[in-house]
């Protein structure tokens, strides 16, 4: 018996949202979020860290009393005011030390991106990446002159102990110990060399066939062509050779001059450059920062007279009244009181001035001494200035000289120097094999 079986399908509804209304579960993520609150966050978060600075700068056990102290730890709560935009009145730089600044900045990417070209002449084989078939095990494997360069490698051993040792240069010995090639012309020159041993090989294997098969009357004769084509390869494997030394001495000129003096400017000059400047940033931001003080010092004292000015109101009505009052008890009185009153007041003002000058020689003041700390102040400020404005100067010079457009220039005539021997050299060379290869040719 069969069970029917039944299938209940459960439908899925799928809702299509626009592209200008977000899903309701997306909506609500974002339902909460504000620029301004987030704004605030950020200003909270930046005014936290100042208190925790300065509270920080209070506890630090230093001795305030040192201006020099005082004004490095002031300066550093300063920049931060500045950077969280707490202070907007920075000190500008003239417009001539901020162009110089970027055409500084400029010069110093360029010169960087130079070097990262230039660099490369100091890699041997640069212009020919190392190929898999002149790999060591191929080359004696598959090398057919093995056993001739065996031999001459003897023969060149006993004479060497009849003949002395020729000299060579460097670029020569480099050129001959070196098993790759290092420069295109340095292959072309080994590979002719190879095909000029190969003839070589095959014309002396025919002399040898030659002696084995010939009669008393038969002479060999070279073979015309193998005889042409070694020449041929001889002189192409000389001028490759040739030009492969020049290209090495330019690479040298290069590295040693052109690359040096690039690398000097980076390391001394522009390295010299960043700390006047720095000097630049440090000395306008201590001096930002005593102006800041002492114009807060100011304005906290104005705040204080004007609290002050109530007390002393209400203390001049009262001796006002008083005044009043002894004036009409006083109406009834002659002349000779009045006398002696005014005697009595000149004698009182005069103690009263001996007690000050007193007490300023004897017991400081702390009014004296806010003034003398204020003039301090004042005198700091003024060296700020001028330490502000030398060090700017400084800067200015220095970055005038730097960015003057002939050092690049003499720097790029000295490479292009280098460059012009260089070719004059492989054109020469050139010139030359091609004419061998002419005269060749006719024969």
């Amino acid at each position: 018996m069969l069970h029917a079986t039944r299938y209940t399908l459960h439908t899925t509804h799928y809702t299509l949202y626009s592209p200008t209304s977000p899903p309701p579960q997306m909506s609500g993520y974002f339902s909460n979020f504000s620029l301004d609150k987030l704004a605030d966050s950020l200003q909270s978060a930046a005014q936290k860290t100042q208190d925790t600075l300065s509270n920080a700068i209070q506890n630090v056990n230093i001795d305030w009393n040192d201006p020099q102290t005082r004004l490095t730890l002031l300066s550093k709560q300063h920049y931060l005011q500045e950077s969280i935009g707490q202070i907007n009145e920075i000190s500008k730089l003239p417009s001539q030390y901020n162009a110089l600044e970027r055409k500084t900045d400029a010069l110093e990417k360029i010169i960087k991106r130079i070097l990262i070209v230039t660099n490369t002449f100091e890699i041997e084989g640069y212009d020919y990446p190392p190929n898999l078939s002149e790999s060591i095990s191929e080359w004696w494997l598959n090398d057919p002159l093995a056993f001739l360069r065996d031999n001459d490698n003897t023969n060149d051993k006993n004479k060497s102990n009849s003949n002395p040792p020729d000299t060579k240069s460097k670029s020569d010995s480099d050129s001959e110990s070196s098993f790759l090639p290092r420069s295109f012309p340095h292959a072309i020159s080994k590979a002719s060399s190879d095909s000029s041993a190969i003839l070589t090989n095959l014309n002396n294997n025919e002399k040898l066939e030659f002696a084995k098969t010939k009669t008393e009357d038969e002479e060999y004769e070279d073979d015309e062509d193998i005889q042409l084509l070694i020449k041929v390869f001889d002189s192409w494997s000389l001028c490759n050779k040739n030009i492969d030394k020049s290209k090495f001495q330019r690479d040298q000129l290069i590295i040693k001059q052109f690359n040096k003096k690039l690398t000097s400017l980076l390391d001394v000059e522009f390295k010299n450059v960043k700390a006047l400047r720095l000097k630049v940033q440090d000395a306008r931001l201590k001096f930002d920062t005593m102006r800041y003080e002492i114009a807060k010092a100011a304005e906290a004292k104005v705040r204080a007279e004007e609290n002050d000015k109530p007390v002393e109101m209400e203390k001049g009505e009262g001796e006002d009244e008083g005044e009043g009052e002894g004036k009409g008890k006083g109406k009834g009185k002659g002349e000779t009181a009045s006398t002696s009153t005014e005697t009595a007041s000149t004698s009182t003002t005069k103690d009263a001035a001996a007690t000050i000058e007193s007490q300023k020689k004897d017991s400081p003041n702390p009014e004296f001494e806010k003034n003398d700390s204020q003039n301090e102040d004042e005198k700091l400020l003024e060296h700020l200035e001028d330490e502000f404005v030398s060090h700017t100067s400084a800067a200015v010079e220095t970055m005038e000289e730097i960015t003057e457009s002939s050092k690049i220039l003499d720097l790029i005539k000295l490479f292009q120097n280098f460059q012009l021997l260089h070719y004059q050299q492989c054109i020469k060379e050139v010139e030359t094999n091609m004419k061998l290869l002419t005269d060749l040719t006719h024969e």
